[in-house]
This record gives structure tokens, C-alpha cells and sequence, in this order.
């Protein structure tokens, strides 16, 4: 019988879908608090969506916000995990830490990579709901706020902000893998 550690990092994607599902509001009403013309308060936000939008209206986009975690978190422990295990092999013997830190950032840059595009069609989805009605995106949910985008902006539009996506990401990473 062999002792090899199973490897369960696809859990850190699950786990975060979970929690985006309760963050999600939060993250909508700091969209439309950093998107305002005006100064109103995280009240006054808050207020003017549920008045205007409903209930639902807080969690609009959030079929793209959970792609972006299933593919973004997925994708970033998977890299660190899958890499990591390369490394140690049967030994399972620790890394250094500069060699964590290297691991953790190629693993951010990978997931941002594959959770760019979702996250993309989620600011647009938060969004909407501020803008005036001809303006607007009208995104059904994330498949139809991607297929959308690539026939009216082409592919590349759903790689826009990566350049600072990339660098945060890694930052992120490392902080949050490399040193556990």
C-alpha cells in the first residue's frame, strides 16, 4: 500500500467558489463605490441598489465571479501544488523558501492568466446596473458576457487590465502560499 500524499488542491477553487457567493455583494457594492461620480456612502450605495435593483441587483455578475474563482484559484494551487510535488517527488522533503516564492508567483501568473477573462465580464456585470440604460452591457450571465465581448471586441478584450492583474497576482500568491 503506498503512503503518497494525496494532492487536493482543486478544493482551494471549490472553497472559494463557496465564499464568493457570500462576498459577492460586498465586492458589487465596492464596484459601484469606486465607479460613483458623487461621494455616497457605503449606506447610500447599499440603499439606491436595493431600491433600484432588488435583492438581486448585489449580486449581479455573480456567475462570472465565480468562474473567475473557479478558474483563477483552481488554476493558481493547481501550478504551485502540481509544481511543488515535481520538485519533492517521493521525499516530500520542504523547498527553500526562495524556491516557494518562485513556485507561488508562476502560480499566480497562471491563474490570473485563466481567471482574467471572467474577471473581466464580472466588472462589467457589477457595473451595469450604474450606467444609463443605453449604455449598458446587458449580460445574461458570464458564457453570453464572453461570447459577446469576442464578437464585438475580439479575444484580447478579455485579457484587459493583465498587465496589472499579473504582478498583483503573484504578490498575492506569494504571500499567501509561499510562506504557509
Amino acid at each position: 500500500m503506498s503512503s503518497k500524499k494525496q494532492q487536493r488542491w482543486y478544493l482551494g477553487g471549490v472553497a472559494a467558489c463557496m465564499a464568493v457567493c457570500f462576498t459577492h455583494p460586498l465586492d458589487t457594492i465596492k464596484v459601484h463605490l469606486q465607479t460613483q461620480q458623487g461621494k455616497d456612502s457605503i449606506a447610500k450605495v447599499v440603499r439606491n441598489t436595493l431600491k433600484n435593483n432588488g435583492l438581486l441587483g448585489i449580486y449581479s455578475g455573480l456567475s462570472a465571479s465565480i468562474m473567475r474563482q473557479g478558474t483563477y484559484t483552481t488554476a493558481r494551487f493547481g501550478a504551485y501544488e502540481v509544481a511543488r510535488a515535481k520538485l519533492t517527488g517521493e521525499s516530500g522533503a520542504p523547498l527553500s523558501f526562495p524556491l516557494k516564492v518562485a513556485l507561488a508567483a508562476g502560480g499566480g501568473a497562471v491563474g490570473i492568466l485563466a481567471g482574467n477573462p471572467a474577471d473581466v465580464v464580472n466588472v462589467r456585470m457589477q457595473n451595469d446596473m450604474r450606467l444609463p440604460v443605453a449604455q449598458r452591457v446587458g449580460y445574461r450571465n458570464v458564457f453570453h458576457g464572453l461570447a459577446t465581448i469576442v464578437r464585438h471586441e475580439g479575444a484580447a478584450a478579455l485579457f484587459r487590465g493583465l498587465q496589472a492583474n499579473i504582478p498583483r497576482s503573484m504578490m498575492i500568491i506569494v504571500g499567501q502560499v509561499a510562506c504557509y
